[in-house]
């Protein structure tokens, strides 16, 4: 099939999916909607703003006495001070740019995927269905009220689509999709994560570099800029850790760090959510 053909099929397919991914947003799209709720309107959004109106006031954002009587928010990491797309909150109301920073993450995501997945198996369809699915899945579904995740999430594609372009053959720009991805993840400000990204660099690079079979050099090539992204990343993990350092978390016993888990008998409840009690009302 000619270049030209192939191209316009890649272009409409990644258009499809980009369109169905939207679907379910439509009315966030349209401004019907906000798409902002628990933790979103309670914590992340009035940080993210905080910090901005105070870079825009030529101010430090590290701190603020305006959160919680005083707010370490380098420490806190969710603030994303370094965050590209935090900068929307710096420019428009802090609805639109919620409304605006979501969909430019949804349309990330999906984008990041249909290129993964036109790389492994140069099939549009297939690169669409993939899209679409990774664009709506359920863990960025569910956690739309946690700002971080989902971000994270959206480069995650990304992540993958550099560590198979580095294990090919080595250039600077591929290496600078694998740190580049990296960062981001890194500077959305929420630790958890980075070990998921981590995770995925290692057991999904294990299998493309025992499959490829470049020996140790591709694991040079791979660790090079993993390396390089999170060396670019320490100025948020530091501040992050001596923070954490600060809270009484990794002091709990077991016990105590469990104390409000889910308990085995909770389960019957994905069945019958009101059997233990609970409104009665819809």
């Amino acid at each position: 099939m000619p270049w030209s053909r192939r191209r316009t099929r890649v272009a409409i397919g990644l258009g499809v999916s980009w369109v169905l991914t939207t679907l379910p947003f439509v009315g966030v799209l349209i401004g019907r909607q906000s798409g902002m709720y628990a933790d979103v309107n309670d914590f992340q959004v009035p940080v993210i703003v905080t910090a901005w109106r105070a870079i825009r006031a030529g101010q430090s954002p590290s701190w603020t006495p305006w959160v919680f009587a005083g707010f370490n928010m380098a420490g806190a990491g969710q603030s994303g001070i370094f965050y590209p797309l935090n900068g929307l909150f710096g420019f428009l109301d802090p609805v639109t740019a919620y409304r605006w920073w979501l969909m430019a993450h949804l349309w990330i995501a999906t984008a990041g995927a249909f290129w993964w997945a036109w790389r492994r198996w140069s099939s549009v369809t297939a690169a669409t269905v993939t899209a679409v699915a990774w664009g709506l899945n359920a863990f960025s579904v569910l956690h739309l009220l946690h700002m971080p995740l989902v971000a994270a999430t959206a480069w995650l594609p990304w992540l993958a689509v550099g560590l198979d372009l580095v294990v090919e053959a080595w250039s600077w720009r591929r290496g600078a999709l694998v740190a580049g991805s990296l960062w981001l993840i890194v500077t959305v400000g929420h630790p958890q994560e980075l070990w998921m990204a981590l995770a995925i660099v290692g057991l999904y690079a294990l299998g493309v570099l025992v499959r490829a079979g470049h020996g140790w050099r591709g694991w040079v090539r791979l660790a090079a800029p993993v390396m390089v992204g999170l060396g670019a990343a320490a100025v948020v993990l530091v501040p992050i850790y001596r923070f954490s350092r600060t809270s009484v978390r990794p002091t709990l016993d077991a016990t105590e760090a469990f104390s409000y888990s889910a308990t085995p008998s909770n389960l019957s409840l994905l069945i019958a959510p009101r059997l233990q009690g609970g409104q009665s009302g819809p």
